[in-house]
């Protein structure tokens, strides 16, 4: 996923070592959050809210097979969700729809 998304132009940036993903969101204020399902910030609650203060919108990921667990995280989290794997348009599409809702947050 990382290749494809260089191909759209992006710079996948990470938490520091001693960093939490809810802090790392909070210092980059990045516009989308790619989060994989097993890792534990997906979750945490203080991570959602640390994305939604931060003004980023957040898709979650996980294998095609996990496909009602990400329906249902993003049922409660309010986020975007793809299964893996995926291609370049897909993600893409998933990349504009979650770029779409955080330019039109009445935060900015």
């Amino acid at each position: 996923m990382l290749s494809l998304l260089e191909l759209e132009g992006l710079t996948p940036r990470y938490p520091r070592r001693s960093e939490t993903p809810a802090a790392a969101v909070m210092r980059l204020r990045p516009r989308v959050v790619l989060l994989d399902r097993d890792h534990a910030a997906a979750a945490s609650d203080t991570f959602y809210t640390a994305a939604s203060e931060a003004g980023a919108a957040v898709i979650v990921f996980g294998p095609a097979r996990a496909r009602s667990e990400l329906e249902a995280m993003a049922d409660v989290h309010g986020i975007q969700w793809l299964t893996l794997p995926i291609d370049g348009a897909r993600l893409h599409r998933a990349l504009v729809a979650a770029l779409r809702t955080t330019a039109s947050s009445p935060d900015d």
